[in-house]
Order: C-alpha cells, then structure tokens, then sequence
C-alpha cells in the first residue's frame, strides 16, 4: 500500500523523493549531522541561522509526506520509522517502512496524520535543543509553515476553491493546535485574480548569510512590502 501512496505523491511532488525501505530505530543523529553541516559551512550566519535551516531541513519532508498522503492518496503516514538523507546539509530522500500506512478507522485522516506529524516534531526539537537552544514557538510556525506550503500543492492540482483550500487549512492547523501559529491568504493580483499564498509566521532567518535579505514571505517585512514582494513573483511564474 505504500507504494501507492508514494505514487501519488510524486505526481504532485516530483522532487519529494520518498521509497520503501526497512524499518528502522528513530534517527537521533540527524539533528546534530545538519546543525554540524551549516555550523561549519555558514560561520558568520551564526547559531540563528543554523537552528532554523536545520530545523527547515529537518520537518519539510515529513511535513510534505503528511500532507500529500492525505491530500493525494486518501491514507495517513505513521512516522515513527521515517528516515531521511541528508548530503550536504540537505535532506533529499526519504524512507518508510511498507506498513507505514496508517489503517485505524473512526478517526479522519487529517487528525492521524497530524497527530503522527507531531510525534515526529517533539521528538526532534528534543534532539535539535540539546545541541542549541531554539523557539519552541518558532520551531512550530517553520512545522505549520511546511504543512501549509505543502497544502498549496494539492489546492492547485485539483483546483480547490478558496472556500476549499479555507477549510482545509482550518482542519490542519485544529488537528496540530497551532492555529496560531501560521496561516495562508488570498494574494490579489494586477488582473484581478486573487491567489493563495503562504502568510509565513517562522522566520528562517536566511537575512542573516553575507550579503542576502529576507525571504519575499518573511514575517518580518511590513505586510505591505511582503505582499509587493510576494505579488511581484507570483506575476512572474
């Protein structure tokens, strides 16, 4: 059954590379590899910046799985055997067991997989803490972040309403507690269409590399440079 299910995330996903593999005991080192990566690879970013992009690194591939399998595959994903790759301070591959889908009934899939999402979550911020301290709150708006981002992805491919994509964002953001932590807008453009996209409450803090600035989405521009920003690539894709 997992095989089907990573089928149909790679339709909508290409670049989510998930496959079946052995079951595996949780990952504890791959906090400490990633924060060890961009330590040394970014020294004058500092400790800000290496907790958030290892974090990022850590939970967007979960995040997207989550997502997609309910979205995409009408099943929900148990992460307890989630495994990832990293080269180079990025996570590019995934793992799971074959019986990693979830068949328990009586429970909607979003609160299953939210629910499995979360477990993945604390579980690593435990791990990520140790070695320096981060924002649990910031920590779970860069988690609602990717859960939203990837959200956009089924709302495009199957052409959710707004309305939709409204609801859908509400279930997720109950299921996992944050719903204030995150949160996703319509975008009006010059032509009159109005698009979603993402009202980013985590900062990844890339303003802190040599020479770079803050992200389009950054929660950190005045709402009404963010929305310049972000209408202005949205005109251009």
């Amino acid at each position: 059954m997992l095989a089907a299910v990573l089928t149909e995330i790679a339709r909508i996903c290409p670049y989510l590379h998930g496959q079946t593999g052995a079951a595996r005991s949780e990952q504890h080192s791959l906090a400490g590899e990633l924060y060890a990566h961009w330590q040394s690879a970014t020294p004058a970013a500092g400790p800000h910046y290496w907790r958030a992009r290892s974090w990022g690194m850590l939970m967007w591939q979960p995040a997207y799985a989550c997502v997609l399998a309910v979205h995409c595959a009408n099943r929900a994903l148990d992460l307890q055997h989630f495994w990832q790759t990293a080269r180079a301070g990025v996570t590019q591959a995934w793992a799971l067991p074959a019986d990693a889908v979830i068949s328990e009934t009586g429970t909607p899939l979003i609160t299953q997989a939210a629910h499995s999402l979360l477990r993945y979550h604390h579980a690593h911020y435990q791990q990520l803490v140790q070695l320096s301290r981060y924002s649990a709150k910031q920590a779970a708006c860069m988690t609602v972040d990717c859960v939203l981002s990837a959200l956009l992805l089924p709302a495009r491919h199957f052409n959710w309403s707004a309305d939709q994509l409204d609801e859908q964002t509400h279930l997720w953001l109950d299921a996992l507690q944050w719903q204030q932590h995150g949160q996703l807008m319509q975008v009006q453009l010059p032509s009159g269409a109005c698009v979603p996209a993402l009202h980013r409450q985590g900062c990844c803090q890339h303003f802190r590399l040599p020479g770079e600035q803050a992200c389009s989405t950054c929660p950190r521009w005045p709402m009404a440079t963010r929305l310049e920003k972000i209408r202005l690539e949205l005109e251009t894709t």
